[in-house]
Formats: structure tokens, C-alpha cells, sequence
């Protein structure tokens, strides 16, 4: 017997190949092989298991231990103790197709991305992103909006950018993002950021990046100027020609608006390439 972090009493399962017999053998079996230990813990309980490993959990909340549920925990050591997938898995309620509450939560905010889902205001879009159902993505967007009116940040908080190198320190989220996520960020005339939005997520192209999408968000926050910015999930940070274009198109649409867009930034996984400094604005 070994104890897991979720504080159960669970069999501890020797080898790799004995994890596919996991569900034949009884709690209280020897190994069968004398190698070292796999990283597994595993408890076999009705229709359920529990696996451990390597900090990665997959189970049923109303499996686990009471004084280990998120909403128990919650209520007795309060919100600070709880991670943000725990505190997710509290506003969704329950899982989907095969996914436990708690694996769908970790997976919105791993696939996504932090910052961005925060960010997101499209209902369809997540739906279309994360495979989730209309309630779960209105839940999330509701959320995070009630935040955002709760809590308004005053000017003196907000980030100030000027230059390619302060985007690619606030964007540094989109550094290991599998997709491509294009993001807009909203100035106001002393370059504090009054803004940030999802555009888009998916392969670049002009058709997926409209100026509508682009400044439809500027002219709703007054903003003075604008700085798009995308990841290119490679991990190079060198501009394609789609990407070329899109500025190009972005850049002539702000120039009819008024509304500058003062440079497109593209994040790599360890650099990042300006297209103002490449003399595209």
C-alpha cells in the first residue's frame, strides 16, 4: 500500500506492463515483477481509476476524500489554497464526454491559455476550440466577464508598451501555445494597454484576420492605437508571407480609422520578430 497525494490509501502498481492488468489484480497483491517502481499509483474503485503520475491526476471528484474536493477545500481554507483548474472545475460543475471535471479544467486552461481565456468573449469560438458545450463556454465567458466588472483596474496598474520587447514580455503565454493565437492589444495616447482581445485562433490568413474583428474593439475602448501579435507554434519566429499580408491589410485599414497599428509582433518559443522594425509600418 502507498499513500497519493489525494490522501487515499492506493495500491501501488510495479511496472509498466502490470498497469493494463491494473483492474484484474486486488488491492492487496504483490507485484508480479521485481523492476523498479513505475510512476503510478492506482486504486481501482467501481467504474473508476485513479492514476498518479508525475503530478498529473485523472479521477472523479466524488471519488475523492471529502476534505480534498475542490468545493470542501474551498470552503474550509478558503480560495487561495485552490489551483486555477480547481477553481474552474467549481464554476463548470461536471465533466464531459469521458472527461472528468477536474481533466476538462486542465485542459481548457493548457489548450487555451490563461491569459487568452480570460480574454475571451466568444462563445462559439471556445466551443469551437475546446470541443465544450454551449452551457460550459457561457459559464467560463460569464465568469471572467463578472471579474473584469468587478475589478477595474485603475490607468496607474496598466502595462505600458512601447516596443516590441515589452508585447513579447506581456505575450510570453503564447510562447508554447499548439495553436495560433492572434491577439490584439488596445492603447490609449500614453501607451497603456486599456485592452487585450482574442482575434482569432487557428492558421493565419486574411480571411481569418479581418480589420472588422481588428478594430471593432478599438473604436468600443477608445483606443488610440493598436499592436497585433501572434504565436507561430513552430517555435520560429521568422514572418510568412500570409503574414506579411495581413499586416499590410491591417495597416492600410487603420491608416482610413485613424487608428495606427503601430507594429505586428510574432512570438516564437524563444524570440520574437518585429515587422515594424523589418520596416513594414
Amino acid at each position: 500500500q502507498a499513500t497519493s497525494p489525494l490522501g487515499a490509501n492506493l495500491p501501488r502498481v510495479w511496472g509498466a506492463n502490470s498497469i493494463e492488468r491494473a483492474s484484474d489484480k486486488s488491492a492487496g497483491s504483490e507485484p508480479a515483477a521485481k523492476d523498479e517502481p513505475a510512476a503510478f499509483l492506482i486504486c481501482v474503485k467501481h467504474d473508476m481509476i485513479y492514476i498518479g503520475m508525475q503530478g498529473k491526476t485523472k479521477y472523479k471528484i466524488k471519488e475523492l476524500p471529502l476534505n480534498q474536493r475542490p468545493q470542501e477545500r474551498l470552503m474550509e481554507h478558503g480560495p487561495d489554497t485552490l489551483r486555477p483548474q480547481e477553481l474552474l472545475a467549481i464554476i463548470i460543475r461536471t465533466g464531459y464526454k469521458g472527461e472528468g471535471v477536474l481533466e476538462l479544467s486542465s485542459r481548457i486552461l493548457q489548450e487555451y491559455g490563461s491569459k487568452a481565456i480570460i480574454k475571451e468573449r466568444n462563445v462559439q469560438r471556445l466551443m469551437d476550440e475546446l470541443g465544450i458545450p454551449k452551457v460550459k463556454a457561457c459559464q467560463i465567458i460569464s465568469c471572467f466577464e463578472l471579474g473584469r466588472r468587478f475589478y477595474q483596474e485603475d490607468t496607474g496598474r496598466m502595462p505600458t508598451i512601447r516596443g516590441a520587447d515589452d508585447v513579447y514580455e506581456y505575450l510570453k503565454d503564447l510562447q508554447k501555445m499548439k495553436k495560433e493565437v492572434f491577439r490584439g492589444l488596445y492603447l490609449n495616447g500614453r501607451n497603456k494597454l486599456i485592452h487585450d482581445e482574442v482575434v482569432s485562433i487557428g492558421t493565419l490568413n486574411a480571411n481569418l484576420v479581418h480589420p472588422r474583428e481588428v478594430y471593432q474593439a478599438a473604436i468600443e475602448f477608445s483606443a488610440s492605437a493598436v499592436i497585433v501579435a501572434h504565436n507561430h507554434p513552430s517555435g520560429e519566429s521568422e514572418p510568412s508571407e500570409q503574414d506579411k499580408a495581413v499586416t499590410l491589410k491591417l495597416r492600410d485599414a487603420g491608416a482610413l480609422l485613424g487608428i495606427a497599428l503601430i507594429d505586428h509582433v510574432i512570438i516564437g518559443r524563444s524570440s520574437y520578430t518585429s515587422l515594424k522594425e523589418q520596416g513594414m509600418m
